[in-house]
């Protein structure tokens, strides 16, 4: 008889998303995976964040490759987002389709997004 092998899920209880500015792009980076997107404003920046994130987070689930969920950004941007200033994302909760092979009781999950402004250079 086999045994049930149970595999820990990294758990994303909190998105960190850092907005660098330029003079064309707003470059808007989630630290938690280290995927980023820009666009000319802060709004589509996050949009287009928000959609890579989801497909990337849905895309692990689905597939059980949950190493891609432990991918953090280094450590530079990190700093840059503790030493950064809290604006208000667009958006501020992430909502994630669990597939059903996940084991959990809500196929729908929600991940809060906390979002800081790198400081101008």
């Amino acid at each position: 008889m086999r045994s049930a092998v149970r595999v820990a899920l990294p758990r994303l209880r909190m998105l960190h998303y850092l907005l660098v500015s330029s003079e064309a792009n707003q470059i808007m980076h989630c630290l938690d995976v280290d995927i980023a997107a820009s666009a000319p404003n802060r709004a589509e920046a996050q949009r287009r964040l928000d959609v890579l994130v989801k497909n990337y987070i849905e895309c692990a689930l689905n597939t059980g490759n949950y190493s891609m969920l432990s991918t953090p950004a280094p450590a530079k941007y990190w700093d840059m987002f503790k030493r950064g200033t809290k604006i208000e994302p667009a958006n501020q909760v992430l909502e994630v389709r669990v597939p059903d092979v996940v084991p959990t009781p809500n196929i729908e999950s929600k991940i809060p997004v906390l979002a800081f402004q790198a400081l101008a250079a």
